[in-house]
């Protein structure tokens, strides 16, 4: 198994308030958090160079031979690639901009310190390759592309559960349900993008459900709950109402009745409209 670290960049403070109680590879976009798309992607165990008051919560572990990766930056299919091919002492840049790099431990101790690690052999990356999250409506502008992604990785080789007879289900190839998890009379639409039903979720009577939609780890949707997408419902949220457009980090609730297009934050902190013109 791999030692993956992942290190934040002084675009971090442009992720607020979102990364002031975590690393950005925390945040989730799609299904999964960034760190858990890097670490099934590269087969690892990851830990973090972050900001120092963070370190407590999220401690660096350091090995013989380590692989960096910008916290920030999506898996696609090609970085992945060029990442497993890294030999020790390369690195992939953007612009001069470090992206990843594959150090032993002597060369990682000098980058900590701020010492000159050696022959460092760098190669220019394609900008279409690599795709980050350096302000916070990044999340929503990639989450359909992320959710289809991490609906491949996740379902690869694998089969769903059973769909249930009493839904009525649209493109049920593109739909994915984990063990334990209940799945009520309800109208799931695969049409435009996958939907994902995670372990233990509950969907109540009457809910509808069109993707690209995630469902975390027991999440609960409320009864007439009408979902657009692209939404994730992270991990524990209970929702209801009318959702589009939207991602629960995890551990926060919408169960109300009414229409939600904001960004709900995890323990339900704060939310972060997306702006008309991202730029």
């Amino acid at each position: 198994m791999r030692n993956l670290i992942l290190f934040d960049t002084d675009e971090w403070r442009q992720l607020l308030p979102l990364t002031y109680t975590r690393p950005a590879a925390e945040l989730r976009c799609g299904i999964l958090r960034l760190r858990e798309k890097w670490t099934l992607q590269l087969d690892a165990k990851a830990s973090y160079v972050t900001q120092e008051y963070l370190t407590d919560k999220y401690p660096i572990q350091i090995a013989d031979d380590n692989y960096l990766v910008n916290g920030a930056v999506l898996p696609a299919d090609t970085l992945v690639r060029l990442v497993r091919q890294l030999d020790p002492g390369e690195a992939l840049l953007l612009h001069d901009e470090l992206i990843a790099a594959r150090l032993e431990r002597a060369q990682f101790d000098k980058l900590l310190n701020n010492d000159d690690i050696g022959d460092l052999r760098g190669y220019e990356l394609d900008p279409a390759d690599v795709t980050m999250i350096t302000r916070p409506w990044h999340l929503f502008e990639f989450n359909a592309q992320a959710i289809a992604a991490d609906f491949a990785l996740l379902t690869r080789n694998r089969e769903s559960a059973p769909i249930p007879d009493h839904v009525i289900a649209t493109r049920p190839d593109q739909i994915f349900i984990e063990p334990e998890a209940t799945v009520m009379s309800c109208h799931l639409n695969a049409t435009d993008g996958p939907i994902y039903v995670g372990k233990g979720a509950t969907l109540m009577e009457g809910a509808m459900i069109r993707g690209p939609v995630a469902l975390c780890t027991c999440s609960v949707v409320k009864m007439g709950t009408r979902i657009y997408g692209a939404t994730t419902i992270g991990p524990q949220c209970k929702v209801g109402g009318e959702i589009s457009e939207s991602i629960l980090l995890g551990y926060s609730n919408k169960a109300h009745d009414g229409y939600r297009a904001t960004r709900s934050l995890e323990n339900g902190a704060t939310s972060v409209p997306k702006p008309m013109c991202p730029t």
